[in-house]
């Protein structure tokens, strides 16, 4: 029989069986090694990969005082995190497993403060760093994902963090992890230009900057501008060397510091960290802190209340004199304060009145004739002047008579023909869903918008005869006040309607280019069409009208017919709900994208979901001959339960009948 090998074993719980010494086991007990075995296994940690704690001993995780931060005592203490993903490792970092008393084990990854900022800040005893479980982060200059994969871990599944990272070979590596990390978005942009991933990012409540650029400071602060909660938090790493290296480092980092109070960003602490690098140091603070209000009142006091003592005088004054002084001080303190009250006020109600005018349409009814012949040429001339339905966007094709609690959102594609578009809003307005509803057509350009228009007004004109029938039979005097309509300009009367009166609602367009100008999707594919470019229109526009619909409608007008209400289905249900079909013909786990119900809030949080999905499935399939589909990409949403958790998913057994 040949000795035993002198080399590292696997016995149980730390035992050194077949060779001597092995790796620690999560299993607690005391069994000895294998064949030729002579150690003990005495720890309950079991410790992988190399460097750090050595595996099989004794280890005691505890929280630190940074919420979702850990610390792992032993011989030599580590900052850990709790693995959102067990069993995946990012970099080959050193793993720890605890087996808790109810039998199951939780997972840490060790966090090394020499290779991250972040975890040097936490380590040399920054006071808060604001990340916590559940918030939302954006991290500026990601990397490969070395702390950010962190960051997820402390956040957790029911936070964020949106990851930018301008490499493309740092990218790659960012999108492996994120493939598995569900919580994490990367972003492969330039820091310096917010605009072009403005639609992939939300608010968020901190940013972590660690761009190594001279201006890292404006970066911080534009990209705050863009996305920072005001009251929110930010981290910047600063290095002097990057910045100006012929200069004290000191000196650089007040000059940071002085960029970031111009642009509303307040620095409340500076760390120096050298475990990372030299000269390198990390800044904290708030973006638009609210100011203490003891502060502007003590400022607003002094200049009220100046010193009036000039007079020089000598120092013996009889009682008489100093009483009678008093008075006179305090009686010309109280005419000071009244007179600045008092202009206070005048200031104040001259602003509102100027204000008021300020909002005043003129009617043309008031302009005089026009006699000179260059205005009546002018006017002769056949300019067609365009409504506009919301906020200077859009156009107003008809204007409802009362404001509307329910919306129809209907794209209209590039195959979309007049006869289809015509057979859509014709049986729209005989169906009666106009009677309780706004409609919005979303058109593919604005070439579509001027062709439809005309096929438009005449299906309106038709319908609006058969409504003025209805009014000159019904003349009844009761009357009540309704809220005005938010499409086109506002009217200084409040609408009064016939309660017995035929009502309807308003029926608008917008382009594409109006409510997506910078075309968000256009860097993740080479033609956007429109059944996954209108999920980057629907955030703008219902973030415009969020409180005026209850309840909104998403529709193919190429495809789908009006019959009757369809928001009776959902009219009991949460704010938060979407109603999603599946179709007839196609695969029964696909959603059926053509029609889609809720709640307002729901398919505002729905399509904000959706188009950060497509940038991911597109990301995912770039190298893919496979396009992605709308369809696919709104299925795996659905089935994905951490997308869902801002709505409510309500699957209908049904499925949509089709036409003969």
């Amino acid at each position: 029989m040949k000795p035993p090998q002198r080399g590292r074993g696997g016995g149980v719980r730390g035992g050194r069986g077949l060779a001597r010494g092995g790796e620690g086991s999560a299993v607690r007990g005391s069994g000895r090694g294998g064949e030729s075995g002579r150690g003990r296994g005495p720890g309950r940690v079991k410790s992988e990969s190399d460097g750090g704690i050595k595996g099989g001993s004794k280890v005691l995780v505890t929280p630190h005082r940074h919420a979702g931060v850990f610390v792992a005592k032993s011989k030599a203490d580590a900052l850990v995190t709790k693995n959102l993903v067990p069993g995946e490792i990012i970099y080959n970092e050193k793993r720890i497993f605890v087996q808790n008393e109810d039998r199951s084990t939780v997972e840490y990854r060790v966090w090394n403060p020499h290779r991250s900022k972040l975890a040097d800040a936490i380590t040399t005893g920054v006071d808060n760093i604001w990340i916590k479980p559940g918030v939302k982060v954006l991290y500026l200059g990601a990397s490969s994902g070395y702390t950010v994969s962190h960051v997820s871990d402390i956040v957790g599944p029911e936070g964020c963090v949106y990851a930018v990272e301008h490499s493309d070979i740092c990218g790659k590596v960012l999108m492996n992890m994120a493939e598995k990390r569900t919580n994490v978005i990367p972003i492969i942009e330039d820091a310096r230009h917010p605009a072009k991933y403005r639609m992939l990012v939300g608010m968020v409540d901190i940013i972590f900057s660690d761009v190594n650029h001279p201006e890292q400071a404006k970066i911080l602060s534009l990209n705050a501008s863009y996305f920072l909660k005001s009251g929110g938090h930010f981290m910047i790493s600063i290095k002097a060397n990057s910045i100006d290296s012929t200069i004290a480092a000191e000196t650089v980092y007040q000059m940071e510091v002085e960029k970031l109070q111009m642009e509303e960003l307040r620095p409340t602490e500076i760390l120096h960290l050298d475990s990372c690098e030299e000269k390198h140091a990390c800044v904290f603070g708030g973006y638009r802190l609210p100011r203490k209000s003891t502060t502007r009142g003590m400022g607003l006091f002094l200049v009220l209340f100046p010193d009036h003592n000039n007079n020089d005088s000598s120092s013996s004054y009889s009682p008489a004199k100093t009483t009678f002084r008093s008075k006179l001080s305090s009686r010309l303190l109280l005419s000071k304060a009244e007179s600045t009250i008092s202009s206070c006020i005048i200031l104040l109600f001259l602003t509102l009145f100027l204000f008021t005018l300020s909002t005043f349409e003129e009617p043309s009814s008031r302009f005089p004739a026009i006699s000179s012949p260059h205005r009546r040429f002018l006017l002769n001339r056949n300019i067609i002047s365009r409504r506009f339905a919301l906020q200077g966007m859009g156009t107003l094709f008809l204007r409802g008579t009362k404001s509307m609690h329910d919306l129809i959102i209907a794209h209209i594609a590039s195959v979309t023909t007049e006869n289809d578009l015509r057979l859509f809003i014709r049986l729209l307005h005989r169906s009666g869903v106009t009677s309780k509803s706004d409609v919005v057509l979303l058109f593919n350009s604005p070439s579509s918008t001027t062709i439809f228009t005309e096929l438009i007004e005449q299906e309106n004109n038709s319908f609006l005869k058969l409504v003025h029938v209805h009014r000159n039979d019904s003349m009844t005097s009761s009357s009540s006040s309704s809220e005005p309509v938010i499409w086109g300009k506002k009217s200084r009367h409040r609408a009064n309607y016939n309660s017995n009166e035929l009502t309807h609602g308003s029926i608008v367009g917008f382009d594409v280019t109006e409510l997506d100008p910078e075309n968000s999707l256009s860097g993740f594919m080479d033609q956007v069409p429109l059944s996954l470019r209108r999920w980057a229109c629907y955030p703008m526009l219902l973030g415009r009208v969020r409180r005026s619909f209850k309840h909104v409608m998403l529709v193919d007008a190429k495809t789908s017919f009006f019959i009757g209400d369809p928001f009776t289905r959902i009219r009991n249900r949460s704010p938060d709900s979407v109603l999603f079909f599946f179709s007839k013909h196609k695969n029964a786990s696909e959603v059926n994208p053509e029609i889609l119900i809720g709640g307002a809030k729901g398919i505002r949080r729905l399509s904000s979901s959706m188009h950060t999905e497509i940038v991911r499935a597109t990301m995912m399939k770039k190298n893919s001959v496979t396009e992605v589909t709308e369809s696919v990409v709104l299925s795996q949403l659905v089935g994905n339960v951490h997308m869902t958790k801002n709505f409510q998913v309500v699957l209908s057994e049904s499925v949509v009948p089709e036409a003969n």
